[in-house]
C-alpha cells in the first residue's frame, strides 16, 4: 500500500465516521433505515432483525411477511431506490459488495 492509497482509505473511514454519528430518525423512510442500520452492523441479517423488531413489513404474494436477508440484500443493490443521503448509499453500496467478495473468497 502507498501513501496515496493509505490517506484515501482514511478519508473514507472519516467519511464513514461521520455517517455513523447520523442517527435513525423515527421519519426516516424504511430504506434509509436500512441504509443507516447496515452501516451500522454490516449484517443483512441483523438488519432485517431490527426491520422487523420496528414493526416493518414486505409486500408478498400472500400479503405481508416480516424482512428475510435477502430482502435487505435486495434494497441494497436496487438502483432505483431513492434515499436522501446519497453519500450513505454510495458507501453502503460499497461496504456490501466488499463483503460478498469477501465471502465468496473466503476472506473476512
Amino acid at each position: 500500500m502507498n501513501i496515496y492509497d493509505l490517506n484515501k482509505k482514511i478519508a473514507e473511514l472519516g467519511e464513514i465516521r461521520v455517517l455513523l454519528n447520523i442517527p435513525i430518525n423515527q421519519s426516516d423512510s424504511v430504506e434509509e433505515k436500512i441504509f443507516k442500520k447496515y452501516l451500522e452492523v454490516e449484517n443483512v441479517k441483523e438488519v432485517a432483525a431490527y426491520i422487523n423488531e420496528l414493526g416493518y413489513r414486505i409486500k408478498s404474494d400472500r400479503g405481508k411477511r416480516k424482512y428475510i436477508a435477502q430482502d435487505i440484500s435486495n434494497i441494497l443493490t436496487d438502483k432505483d431506490i431513492k434515499i436522501e443521503n446519497k453519500k450513505l448509499k454510495n458507501i453502503v453500496i460499497k461496504l456490501f459488495y466488499a463483503h460478498k467478495r469477501g465471502a465468496k473468497n473466503g476472506n473476512w
